[in-house]
């Protein structure tokens, strides 16, 4: 009786670690991800040479040259920011939703094979400003993708280039974490292109906003960002990932909400508590 009551009570264990499993693989985002805590917003929004220093998240690579590279560096940062968000958006227009993910060799390629999603449109944003020296960084929030850009004199500012929407507050140009929740703040279409557009379509001003809905907020690191999706397919990266090494991507999660901490599955789960 009792070995029977023992295997039993070795069955539901097993069960229900693997339904736990496959709950942190399949229905939480970033499992598999190394992630670094930041509950601090300060922290979070760090110039990105202390976030490298404190962190260790940031570009240890030399970022892709583009064609407009030289264009782009001989304008002022906020006419920079207008044409890298055109150019993305163009090179968007031509995917299709049944693509795959750009990787970094066919980054600036326009092709119907690629996906004409919103992560696309931040990762090529993102390196169109990164090849003029412009620190960026792609945010990932549940449900959508966005980007950064540092500007010196105030911080990080929200672009969504796939929105084509940027945010201020009394003329000051608003980061990601001041705009998530919130309604007072005035949105700003970036360009005249077509296709979505946040600003004009009202789609910040309803409940089910990507914006007023979301508190999970995670950059993924510049050198994780063209590679993590097709590590995800990888089953060596994913069992080195489970060991504990930072074998599909690295990045830092902003848990100052309500979210709970995603990624460190496995081995590195402890980082959770």
């Amino acid at each position: 009786m009792k070995r029977r009551l023992s295997l039993t009570l070795l069955i539901l264990l097993v069960l229900l670690l693997a339904c736990y499993a496959s709950y942190e693989i399949f229905l939480r985002p970033f499992g598999y991800a190394t992630l670094v805590y930041v509950s601090n917003a300060q922290e979070f929004n760090a110039p990105p040479e202390r976030i490298k220093a404190t962190f260790g998240i940031g570009r240890d690579s030399a970022p892709a040259e583009s064609p407009w590279t030289a264009r782009l560096k001989s304008l002022p940062l906020y006419d920079r920011i207008h044409e890298a968000v055109a150019i993305s958006r163009s090179l968007q227009a031509q995917g299709s939703v049944d693509g795959e993910p750009r990787t970094a060799g066919d980054l600036f390629r326009a092709s119907a094979r690629f996906l004409r999603i919103c992560s696309e449109a931040a990762k090529i944003f993102v390196a169109l400003m990164e090849s003029t020296g412009t620190p960026a960084r792609v945010i990932w929030m549940c449900g959508h993708t966005t980007a950064e850009v540092f500007d010196p004199s105030t911080g990080w500012i929200l672009v969504d280039p796939h929105g084509n929407m940027m945010a201020r507050r009394d003329g000051k140009y608003l980061s990601v974490l001041e705009v998530i929740g919130q309604t007072d703040f005035e949105a700003i279409s970036v360009t005249n292109s077509p296709g979505k557009d946040f600003a004009r379509s009202g789609h910040l001003k309803q409940s089910d906003s990507v914006y007023r809905r979301n508190d999970c907020i995670v950059a993924i690191d510049p050198d994780d960002v063209f590679d993590f999706q097709s590590r995800l397919r990888n089953p060596v990266a994913l069992l080195r990932s489970l060991a504990g090494e930072p074998a599909v991507a690295r990045g830092m999660q902003f848990t100052g909400g309500t979210q709970p901490k995603l990624g460190n599955f496995g081995v590195g789960l402890y980082r959770r508590f």
